[in-house]
Formats: C-alpha cells, sequence, structure tokens
C-alpha cells in the first residue's frame, strides 16, 4: 500500500510542477514588482527561515501602479539541491489550500510616485507547512495561475542538531589575505544515523546570499557522536570589503552619502556621492548590513504607503572605460542580479559610468559588480578590492535524509562572524 501511495504522490507532483513554470532562485520576473522583502516576521534583515513547530514569515512588495489586482502565494517543498520534492505531494507538506490570497493590500498615499502595497504573513489560516526542507514561495498573478511573477527562496528547520562553526585561515597560502575559510561540525545529539556520509549533508551561505552557496557538503570525519566538516581550501569566500552605502530615509534632506535632490516632474531625484575604485584602498571597518537594504523613513510614519520612491543616480569615476567589461550596481536590492536597468554606461566626457535606479526610501548597501562580454564571467571585487578580516556573516544549513525517506529534512542552521577565529 505504502507503495502504491508514494508512485501516485510521484505522478501528482510530476504533472504539478509540469502545469507551472518552475523557478528555483529568487528572482522578480514582473518588473512592477519593487522593494521585495521576505523575512523573519519582525525583523527584515533576517535571512527567511522559520522553526517547523512555531515561527512566521512575512512578504512584502510594491507594485508600481494603483491598479488594485489579487495576488496569490503557493510553496513548493524541495530538495537541499533546490529540485522538486517529486516524491511528496501538496497534501503532504501543506495543511490547508496551497493558494493563499494576499489580503492586506493599500494604496500609497501623499507620493509623487504612486504604487500598491502588498503584505501577507505566513503560516496562516489558509496556508501552512507541516514538513521541514527547503521551499520555493512562488506569487502568481490572479489571471495566470501557471507563471510565477516573483520566487522566494526558505527554510523551515527542525532543531535536531547541533552545528559549530569554526573559522580558519585559508588553507591555501596564496588566499590568505583576500578570502575566508570556515570548517564547522554537527554534534549528532543522540540521532541515530546510520550512514552519514550518505544521508548528512550541509550548504553554506555567505552573506545570506543563495546565488553563491557552497552546497552538497558531506561529512570529512565521522565520530560517535559528531560529524566533522573539515575541509581543505572548499569551504572559501572571498572577504571583500565593507558594502558601499547610502541613505534615502529622507527625500526632503540629503543624508548619507547623498550629494543633492531635486524634484522633478516624475518625482525626485537622488544625486549620490561620486564613487572611485577602492580595490587598492585602505580597508576601514564599518560595521555594515553585508550589502542588504531597509525600508526606513524619517519624514513620514507608515513608510510602507507613505515612503516615496527616488531616482537614484549612481556615478563611478574612472579614467577610462574597462575594455571588454560590462559594469553593475548589485545588492540585495536586485537580488544580486545582473539585470539591465542596473548596467552602468560610461561617460568618456566626465570619465564616469553611471545609472539611474528607482528604490524606494531606507538604507542600501551595495557594490559594483564587473562582467566579461566573453566569457560571461562575474568579478565582485574587481571594483572594491578584498580584505582578509573585513566582516562578513557565514550561515550553515545541515540536511538529513535517511535511508528510505523521500525527501530533505532542515536539521540544524547556525550563523557565524567570519572574523572570529575559533
Amino acid at each position: 500500500m505504502r507503495v502504491i501511495l508514494i508512485v501516485i504522490n510521484f505522478f501528482i507532483c510530476i504533472l504539478s510542477v509540469h502545469a507551472q513554470v518552475f523557478i528555483n532562485k529568487d528572482t522578480i520576473i514582473d518588473d512592477r514588482l519593487r522593494s521585495v522583502k521576505w523575512h523573519i516576521t519582525g525583523n527584515e534583515l533576517t535571512l527567511a527561515t522559520a522553526p517547523l513547530n512555531g515561527g512566521g514569515l512575512t512578504l512584502t512588495f510594491d507594485k508600481m501602479d494603483q491598479n488594485f489586482g489579487d495576488y496569490f502565494v503557493s510553496v513548493i517543498h524541495c530538495g537541499a539541491d533546490w529540485s522538486p520534492s517529486t516524491l511528496l505531494s501538496e497534501l503532504e507538506y501543506t495543511d490547508g489550500i496551497n493558494r493563499a490570497l494576499i489580503r492586506n493590500v493599500s494604496a500609497s498615499f501623499n507620493t509623487l510616485v504612486p504604487y500598491t502595497h502588498y503584505e501577507i504573513n505566513l503560516p496562516n489560516d489558509e496556508l501552512r507547512w507541516t514538513l521541514s526542507g527547503n521551499y520555493l514561495l512562488t506569487v502568481y498573478d490572479r489571471d495566470n495561475y501557471e507563471a510565477p511573477v516573483l520566487v522566494r527562496r526558505f527554510v523551515v528547520f527542525e532543531p535536531l542538531m547541533q552545528t559549530v562553526i569554526r573559522n580558519v585561515r585559508p588553507a591555501n597560502a596564496e588566499k590568505t589575505n583576500t578570502y575566508q575559510e570556515a570548517d564547522f561540525s554537527v554534534k549528532l545529539k543522540g540521532t541515530n544515523v546510520r550512514n552519514p556520509k550518505l544521508e548528512i549533508q550541509a550548504t553554506v551561505l555567505n552573506n545570506k546570499r543563495w546565488d553563491t552557496a557552497i552546497s552538497g557538503l558531506r561529512p570529512v570525519f565521522l565520530r560517535t557522536d559528531e560529524l566533522d566538516f573539515d575541509f581543505q581550501d572548499k569551504v572559501v569566500f572571498p572577504s571583500w570589503k565593507e558594502f558601499r552605502f547610502f541613505n534615502i530615509q529622507s527625500l526632503i534632506f540629503a543624508l548619507e552619502n547623498v550629494a543633492n535632490l531635486k524634484r522633478i516632474p516624475e518625482g525626485t531625484e537622488v544625486m549620490l556621492i561620486n564613487d572611485k575604485p577602492t580595490t587598492y584602498g585602505t580597508y576601514l571597518f564599518r560595521r555594515d548590513i553585508n550589502g542588504q537594504y531597509v525600508i526606513k523613513c524619517r519624514d513620514t510614519d507608515e513608510c510602507a504607503i507613505n515612503g516615496d520612491y527616488g531616482f537614484v543616480n549612481f556615478r563611478l569615476k574612472i579614467d577610462d572605460e574597462i575594455e571588454g567589461k560590462e559594469v553593475y550596481v548589485t545588492g540585495a536590492f536586485c537580488d544580486w542580479q545582473l539585470k539591465e536597468e542596473n548596467r552602468m554606461v560610461y561617460q568618456p566626457e566626465v570619465q564616469t559610468y553611471a545609472t539611474e535606479i528607482i528604490l524606494k526610501q531606507g538604507y542600501y548597501e551595495y557594490q559594483y559588480t564587473l562582467l566579461d562580454s566573453k566569457t560571461g564571467e562575474r568579478d565582485d571585487a574587481f571594483l572594491q578590492g578584498t580584505f582578509g578580516d573585513a566582516e562578513n556573516l557565514i550561515t550553515v544549513l545541515v540536511y538529513y535524509k535517511p535511508f528510505g525517506e523521500r525527501y530533505d529534512r532542515c536539521i540544524s542552521i547556525q550563523q557565524k562572524d567570519a572574523r572570529s577565529f575559533n
């Protein structure tokens, strides 16, 4: 009977996945959607994770018009590699209807740029998850349930094991001053794991970025009650420098790193101070938020609907155009993606790369990214530089799939500052 149920669930899930456009990364498909935040309820700087029994997540975004439309959210359970868990049906990992309407919808008020604000908390009475593991949150327009307009990753975990992260000096001597390396161990806490090298795997994130995650890590050494993930030159990330930043919590007064504000017919033009490459500059420590952004206003309450949008102008001063390369502004505000609106154009008459991006009031961190036009290779460090003791956040997620189980369970999440060596 169990075999029959598994086969039935398999075909149900296969049909469901093929009936929809499946996207398994954080991305905004509909360009009208802006200021997307998906986080632990009450703290928008957090990675979207939730304990299996308790805790909640919040999704907010703006649609850049005031034509009210219905949006629904659903979830898809995935394996540790973010492929769909095809041996599970929706009925097994959700409780309720896996299609919840976003009911908290408000038009912007007293803003120069009109928009509609959407917000939903999960789990709720309409949609709840019942298994741990990786999930995709997909947002659909009422008129087209097959094609998502927005996708976000999140992780539901069971605290069954304890992870201890050890930051170490890079094993490769050439990376000592420019990279940061981490080892870690997992304490089983009485869990009976028969074959750890097959049943346990881990993923490591740097600064909450899924696009640069190191995944599929299996334990190297096995002890009675502990698994050791002690690699050499494998769990290694560039150390970067602290992110560039600007503050547009006010669009009336120029705050940090804003050169001036100007009222234009479309709204408010924000001119940032001129940036320069910092590749070889002196490293200065500053506590940052690792490339994230926060929606916040100083001159109005209820920033969610009263906060305005500004047309933010980025300018990077450099003597000559970088041959064979394209320059982009990147950060969490664009999902770290190289989007056309974030691509900078070189203006030889003023020796400056420039672009304009519309952003909501708040505090933003960003970087400049190079893209090789021929190879497609991306370089986040060339215009920033790296320094071995820069502050970065390491996150380790541990997955467990016992023999005979049909999905990957997330059984531990741990974070640590990459500068702490112990």
